[in-house]
C-alpha cells in the first residue's frame, strides 16, 4: 500500500494550481472529500487563466463566481483597483521583470 501523502495548505494549494499528473490522485481524492474545495479550486485555476491569457470578458464573470467563497475578500480587494486590473488584462505592458541585456560601448 502506497504511503498517505502528507502536505500542507500551501503546498496543496500550489498542487491545486499547477496540476502536474503527479498529484492528480490527490486532488481527485481531495475533491470527492471536499466539494468545497473542488468548486473553490476551479475559481481559483479559473482567475489563473484569466490573467494568463489576459481574457478581460471572462473577469466580470470571475468576480460573481468568487462571491461567497474563501476568495470573496481576494476579489473585493481586486474590485477596489478594478482600473488597474482591466489595463493588466488588455495592455501589452508588464511591471514584471524582464531581462535586460547591458553591452559594452567601449
Amino acid at each position: 500500500m502506497k504511503p498517505a501523502l502528507r502536505t500542507s495548505p500551501q503546498h496543496t494549494a500550489w498542487l491545486i494550481l499547477k496540476q502536474t499528473p503527479s498529484a492528480q490522485p490527490y486532488l481527485e481524492a481531495l475533491y470527492r472529500i471536499s466539494p468545497q474545495i473542488s468548486a473553490l479550486a476551479h475559481i481559483a485555476r479559473e482567475f489563473f487563466r484569466i490573467i494568463r491569457t489576459r481574457d478581460l470578458a471572462a473577469w466580470p464573470l470571475w468576480l460573481v463566481s468568487a462571491k461567497g467563497t474563501a476568495l470573496a475578500g481576494f476579489a473585493s480587494r481586486l474590485l477596489r483597483d478594478q482600473d488597474a486590473v482591466r489595463a493588466a488584462l488588455q495592455l501589452p505592458w508588464s511591471n514584471g521583470q524582464s531581462k535586460i541585456t547591458y553591452t559594452d560601448s567601449n
